[in-house]
């Protein structure tokens, strides 16, 4: 089996090792291109984290309000009291625990006042707004690096051939020629990528709710859409 696999991709293994040997040829003529990718990374790394900051303060932006939470029979519901109520309900406890009234509150209805985040529709327009503006930097900035690398090999591809060589500052010609040629390019190539990945995103989030569900349907339709 091994060999007839090797048969049937000996054509791709020759493309794959001529890609190898010319890649390390541009590299050992410009050393330098090992930049590119280290400081793609590092932009990339920086607009995450931007763009986690900023959703940060965008998910807390918004209005306080006073609620009324009731509970019915408090020494009943205590312990089924959800997470984010976990501190009403030590203080329940600690009001209604206790032995000189626990036989008086097994029919009480009691009134805690909550403190509830609410968001309007322009909060999460903007979290949307920064979610797409983020995939859309990483992209940009993986595309640019992609773009400047492949112009540095085509210098090295298309030299003499007597003198196979990358041009004196082949790297920085090669961004220049991205910034300056081909910067529409890069862009509208990395907002598909932003769209698709958004997308990605949103069908996941749809799964993970489908599943968490009990209708069987949604379960199924969750991972068709997945």
């Amino acid at each position: 089996v091994y060999t007839l696999v090797l048969m049937f991709m000996f054509k791709r293994i020759q493309i794959a090792v001529a890609v190898l040997e010319m890649s390390s040829r541009v590299i050992i003529s410009a050393p330098s291109i090992v930049l590119v990718p280290i400081c793609s990374i590092a932009l990339v790394f920086a607009a995450l984290a931007w763009g986690v900051v900023v959703e940060g303060f965008l998910y807390t932006a918004g209005t306080f309000e006073i609620q009324d939470l009731n509970v019915s029979n408090p020494m009943a519901n205590i312990s089924t009291l959800s997470t984010p109520l976990g501190s009403v309900a030590n203080l329940t406890d600690q009001l209604f625990n206790n032995s000189d009234i626990n036989g008086y509150m097994t029919d009480a209805t009691i009134t805690i006042p909550i403190s509830v985040l609410n968001q309007d529709w322009t909060g999460l327009a903007f979290r949307i707004y920064n979610l797409v503006g983020t995939l859309w930097t990483m992209a940009f900035l993986n595309g640019a690096a992609f773009m400047t690398i492949a112009f540095v090999t085509e210098s090295y591809y298309f030299s003499h051939p007597e003198d196979k060589s990358v041009p004196c500052c082949g790297v920085l010609r090669g961004a220049w020629k991205t910034l300056r040629y081909h910067l529409g390019t890069v862009a509208f190539g990395s907002l598909i990528l932003a769209v698709v990945q958004f997308i990605q995103l949103l069908a996941a989030w749809f799964q993970s709710k489908a599943e968490a569900s009990q209708n069987d349907a949604m379960k199924w339709l969750g991972r068709c859409i997945q």
